[in-house]
């Protein structure tokens, strides 16, 4: 495996996660009530679970930041392993 395509492949695995953990840490700091709104329903198939199991917990959006990061890094993974089981169908031998 060319080790170019390897770092491509390994910061697109990343960048959602960090992108999800950044956009925690700023409705963090910024308290905004809407933005977490807003992040409830882009990550909406784990947003339903993790609402499920914080209520009552006093800070629960660190408890939304850790678990949906990784909510979204199983989902790059997967797209990883999709995308190259189908490309490495379509390579010429």
């Amino acid at each position: 495996m060319d080790t170019k395509k390897s770092g491509l492949r390994n910061f697109l695995v990343h960048f959602l996660p960090a992108l999800h953990l950044c956009a925690c840490l700023i409705i963090e700091l910024t308290q905004s009530q809407t933005g977490l709104d807003y992040l409830f329903f882009v990550d909406l198939p784990i947003s339903a679970f993790i609402f499920a199991i914080s209520y009552g917990f006093n800070h629960p959006l660190i408890l939304y930041g850790v678990l949906g990061s990784f909510w979204w890094y199983l989902l790059s993974r997967a797209g990883e392993i999709i995308g190259t089981r189908v490309l490495s169908v379509f390579k010429k031998p």
